[in-house]
């Protein structure tokens, strides 16, 4: 299993999750997996197994093809995508940045 895909995979689990207003103990809880496992695998660290994978996918109401296949073109996988990329980019931002990311989305979000 390629490290890329791994992530790709946790990016996209993760980015499903906050659209859905979940914490992790609750997608855990939902998908009847452990923290510490949902953890790992958001953070592209581990695969998870084809079980997780389906509760995980159950739980936050996807197709199992929108998290494995970066091509399924639909708009709420495009979304995610979106997401997904913007979390990688937030995380490696600084506290600086990310205020300033902050002011700006908050400019945008009252047009």
């Amino acid at each position: 299993m390629s490290d890329q895909l791994k992530i790709q995979i946790g990016q996209r689990i993760k980015a499903a999750r906050n659209l859905r207003s979940l914490t992790q103990e609750k997608l855990a809880e939902l998908a009847d997996c452990h923290i510490d496992s949902l953890s790992l695998i958001e953070r592209g660290r581990t695969f998870p197994s084809l079980e997780t994978l389906f509760k995980l996918c159950s739980a936050l109401e996807l197709e199992l093809s929108s998290v494995v296949n970066e091509n399924v073109g639909s708009k709420a996988n495009s979304r995610i995508k979106l997401e997904a990329q913007m979390w990688t980019l937030i995380e490696g931002m600084s506290d600086t940045e990310l205020k300033k990311l902050a002011e700006i989305a908050n400019v945008l979000s009252k047009d």
